[in-house]
């Protein structure tokens, strides 16, 4: 919830980031893998007016789960369908494997129609294409004016790990699309 626990924690030090650095209004993103990315969702959706941007990298959707059991169970991919919670309107970016064991892939749908305008479907285009030897599908929803809402990679064989991390890290693949680089890239468009 907005004021309350680590959103507030985390609002707080965004906040002091903003106000040492000068950040420019509209340039603060917040991105994160797993829980990281469950907890980006829960900034995006509790202070929209901090961030411009969000992106999930194999988390859940704002207020799919509520204590450890539900979190359990949404993460294999038992969240209820509808899940009744406002929508903010942060842009959003979602990279998601195929093969997550550990977070469905159905998550990554809960976030997109949480993130996406109401009338999405008319307004989604599908890119299949192949990057760094693997297969992935992006989407993109644009608003009513045509600019990029909600986009969406899906990573053919991808795990639970970060797409196209560096070797050396834990929870990297080389394989497929830079996650950092198109997080980037999205942000900053």
């Amino acid at each position: 919830m907005r004021d309350r626990g680590e959103p507030a924690i985390i609002a707080g030090i965004t906040r002091e980031l903003i106000s040492e650095f000068g950040i420019a209004d509209n340039r603060s993103f917040v991105a994160g893998l797993s829980a990281g990315g469950a907890m980006a969702a829960i900034m995006g959706q509790t202070y929209p007016d901090l961030y411009a941007g969000v992106g999930i990298h194999s988390g859940l959707a704002y207020g799919s789960a509520t204590d450890v059991m539900s979190a359990f169970a949404t993460m294999r991919g038992g969240a209820p369908r509808h899940t009744h919670t406002s929508r903010a309107r942060v842009r959003t970016i979602v990279f998601q494997g195929s093969s997550d064991g550990l977070v469905h892939p159905s998550n990554a749908e809960r976030i997109v129609a949480q993130a996406a305008p109401e009338e999405w479907s008319r307004k989604a285009v599908q890119q299949r294409m192949q990057v760094n030897g693997r297969s992935c599908t992006r989407t993109e929803i644009g608003s009513a004016d045509g600019g990029p809402v909600v986009e969406y990679w899906l990573i053919e064989g991808a795990g639970h790990t970060w797409s196209g991390g560096h070797p050396s890290g834990t929870y990297t693949d080389v394989s497929g699309p830079n996650a950092s680089t198109e997080m980037v890239r999205f942000f900053l468009a």
